[in-house]
């Protein structure tokens, strides 16, 4: 049995339209919107009406402006065709064929381009059947509206999705991927630039939920993915979980025609020589009785890797390393049971090297294979990464986009003091200024709402040790006087105040302290005077 969304469609689909009780032009949708250019989508029955459908654009709802010779209208438009082809004339032909192969299963294509951003455009959709009786879309009152995206932005995370059919839905037909936090939609020919049973996505490609520019989520997402051909409707969602962490090029598979299984690994932060665990999760559509997959991760860095099952219906769970960097996780169920639904199945507990340097490890489980109760194989294996952040010796820098704000994400040894400095040239080594000091309390600290007007902007970090003291000036929660003494630990340190710099400057100690760490916080320590000063002597 096929499996079908749980979300609605109408934010995507128009209504469908009758000519008559035998020409029909439904599921037309607005698709692959950009600041130049947008596409259209539609089914027909007869599938002939595909042969001839055209699309006519318009700049007012009444049909009004036509646009023609104004913008560009490409038919069944196409990346790459074959991704076999081994010269410019073969791929030539595979995108003959693959249009080809559209039109016989009655599903349309059209991009409109050298549109104008953020532009209204109207469009309607026409054929002509065997009998010579024109049928239209929409058939009476104002066109349809398609609106083009105000610009494109930056993107942080470059999400790539590859849709498998493992039904019997041959190349040529039409995929369509949504997100249910936007009305956006993409659209793709199977076999386009990939094989004759796959469709290719960049995420990213979705508007963010105004329409003005690209869509950039983080966390988990949930996506569906909508057949349109001569299974007419077939859909299937995924939760797909999007990191923080910027990234270009990373990928996720899912496949439509199966029962699903989907495989994710949390995430943890530690310090090198200790140890942790993170989770291993699974949602799964069948009875899955036994699961494995491979994890590529150094596994030098550890001094203790193993698996720990979470969960009574678990009868094994089993780590094998297979090398220096990676290990194979295999999972069985007692007899009679299985792992249908969704529920945390394990922790991967692991304890680091003392002398590890900082890294980011990535925990993506690869090669997933497994087998229902019914003997028959999980055909679709989607999995979800997590990700380890081990703090060395070394700073490690990060970022994280929420909503529209871009934060900056600093790792480092509670108890250190490290520097920011920033460049908006990684090329020129005296571009580099101070963008700020950071006492380091925990593991992690956020830096939120960076500047988002530079074009382009690095970051970097180092530890620092103040021998000679030096002073942060600032506000504490509650907007009292906060100073922050920066120095070496086990060093003597006295605060002093002065009312004035004039000519004859007094200066009268007011604290004393042994830092411990490299830095010291100082509050409540103003003054009534309009002016106080304050320095820092090292005794």
């Amino acid at each position: 049995m096929r499996a079908v969304s749980k979300i609605s469609l109408a934010a995507i689909l128009f209504l469908a339209w009758f000519a008559s009780a035998q020409d029909i032009i439904t599921n037309v949708a607005v698709v692959n919107v950009t600041p130049g250019s947008f596409s259209v989508v539609a089914a027909f029955s007869p599938p002939s009406l595909a042969s001839n459908a055209t699309i006519s654009v318009f700049s007012g709802p009444s049909g009004g402006g036509s646009l023609t010779g104004q913008v560009g209208i490409q038919y069944y438009p196409l990346n790459s065709g074959d991704p076999t082809a081994t010269n410019s004339y073969s791929r030539l032909l595979s995108k003959g064929a693959l249009r080809q192969d559209s039109m016989a299963l009655g599903v349309f294509y059209a991009n409109v381009s050298y549109c104008a951003p953020n532009t209204k455009y109207y469009f309607s959709i026409s054929a002509t059947d065997t009998n010579g009786q024109t049928v239209a879309w929409p058939p009476s009152g104002p066109l349809a509206l398609a609106t083009t995206a105000g610009q494109n932005s930056f993107v942080l995370q470059s999400q790539q999705l590859l849709v498998t059919l493992n039904d019997s839905d041959p190349p040529g037909s039409i995929i369509m991927v949504s997100n249910t936090n936007t009305s956006s939609v993409l659209a793709a020919i199977v076999g386009d630039g990939a094989p004759t049973n796959q469709a290719f996505f960049n995420l990213n490609d979705l508007l963010d939920p105004s329409g003005s520019t690209n869509y950039s989520p983080t966390g988990s997402q949930e996506f569906t993915a909508t057949l349109l051909g001569i299974s007419g409707g077939l859909s299937q969602t995924y939760n797909l979980i999007i990191p923080t962490n910027f990234s270009v090029g990373a990928g996720s598979q899912v496949s439509i025609g199966v029962l699903a299984v989907s495989v994710g690994m949390g995430s943890d932060v530690l310090l090198a020589g200790t140890s942790g665990s993170v989770p291993i999760t699974l949602t799964s559509q069948s009875k899955l009785v036994n699961l494995s997959f491979v994890l590529n991760l150094p596994t030098n860095d550890f001094s203790a890797l193993s698996v720990q099952a979470t969960t009574p219906l678990l009868s094994s769970a089993v780590l094998n390393v297979l090398g220096s960097n990676s290990v194979q996780l295999s999972f069985a169920v007692e007899a009679g049971a299985n792992l249908e639904g969704s529920q945390q199945i394990a922790n991967l507990n692991f304890t680091t090297q003392s002398n590890d340097s900082s890294a980011f490890v990535q925990l993506w489980p690869r090669s997933p294979q497994g087998t229902n109760a019914d003997a028959s194989i999980a055909g679709s294996i989607s999995t979800s990464p997590g990700r380890l952040v081990i703090i060395g010796p070394q700073p490690l820098l990060d970022t994280q986009l929420e909503g529209t704000e871009r934060n900056l994400v600093l790792y480092g040894i509670p108890g250190n003091s490290y520097q920011i400095q920033t460049s908006p040239n990684i090329g020129n080594p005296a571009d580099w200024t101070d963008f700020m000091h950071l006492p380091m309390t925990n593991l992690m600290q956020v830096i939120p709402n960076l500047d988002p007007t530079p074009a382009a902007e690095f970051f970097r970090a180092y530890r620092f040790t103040m021998t000679q003291g030096m002073l942060d000036a600032g506000l504490a929660p509650g907007h009292s006087q906060l100073l922050t003494l920066y120095g070496a630990p086990g060093t003597n340190y006295t605060l002093e105040v002065s009312s004035n710099l004039s000519a004859t400057i007094a200066w009268y100690p007011l604290l004393s302290y042994t830092l411990t760490n490299s830095f010291q916080y100082f509050t409540n320590v103003g003054s009534t005077n309009p002016a106080t000063f304050y320095r820092i002597q090292k005794q």
